[in-house]
């Protein structure tokens, strides 16, 4: 498909590869994009809806973003959150194609557009594998498709609050392993007998006498009368940098 097709948002010659093994629409490849179709026959119309959606992902450079998704998941894997992205992403990309065919559409179009959309939805898929870099045509929930055609029928009041409400779960998902909340320990009884039989830099400080022996060990007669010996004064002052000896 050349790039001053109509149909071609890309930017760029696209190739249109027909297999009998899709059963769903997608595009595919970083540096040489193209638009995979199963081997059926489309109406004209439907053909143009396709190629439209399709060469805008690619316009918008969404294998990209699902490539660096895919990197993100792998270096964070132990945070949880980070695993509802995906959804998230996949429902901001198909919005910005779906924008991208209505900014060329009327009224009724904009209407025939999404009936298609439902449409090509209910038909049967193949299951892909989902670490794929695809961007597919179709949607993966209803929730999803819910929310798509919101967004183009133009319910405003409810499509600003969904898009505020996505941008801010986005942020809170992809910042949020900045932000580690430790539980406070240190008056807790398993911590309190740990602790219990050590000695601190205020007991080392408040000795009663500290003396240092001839072989440099350092023998410290505490409040208690107990008796601590540390291998070397540099050590003590590891633990009581403010020790002072006599």
């Amino acid at each position: 498909m050349s790039k001053d097709d109509r149909r071609n948002f890309a930017g760029q010659d696209l190739q249109i590869v027909r297999s009998p093994w899709i059963q769903s629409p997608f595009t595919a490849g970083l540096k040489e994009a193209r638009i995979y179709l199963p081997a059926r026959v489309y109406e004209d119309e439907d053909l143009d809806w396709i190629l439209r959606h399709e060469s805008a992902h690619i316009r918008h450079r969404d294998l990209w973003k699902n490539i660096g998704l895919m990197g993100l998941t792998t270096l964070f894997w132990w945070y949880v959150p980070v695993y509802v992205l995906p959804k998230v992403l996949t429902l901001l990309e198909e919005m910005g194609a779906d924008h991208a065919v209505l900014e060329q559409c009327g009224a009724v179009e904009k209407i025939r557009y999404a009936k298609f959309l439902v449409k090509e939805s209910e038909k049967p898929q193949q299951r892909m594998m989902k670490t794929m870099p695809v961007s597919s045509f179709s949607t993966q929930s209803g929730w999803m498709m819910g929310k798509r055609l919101s967004y183009m029928l133009h319910e405003k009041k409810n499509m600003g609050l969904d898009m505020v409400l996505i941008g801010f779960f986005s942020v809170l998902i992809f910042f949020g392993f900045f932000f580690v909340l430790e539980p406070d320990y240190s008056n807790s009884e398993q911590t309190q007998e740990m602790m219990e039989g050590t000695f601190g830099a205020d007991d080392l400080q408040e000795a009663k006498t500290i003396t240092v022996q001839p072989d440099g060990t350092v023998e410290f007669v505490l409040k208690d009368g107990s008796q601590l010996v540390m291998p070397s004064l540099a050590f003590a002052r590891q633990i009581c940098p403010d020790l002072k000896v006599e």
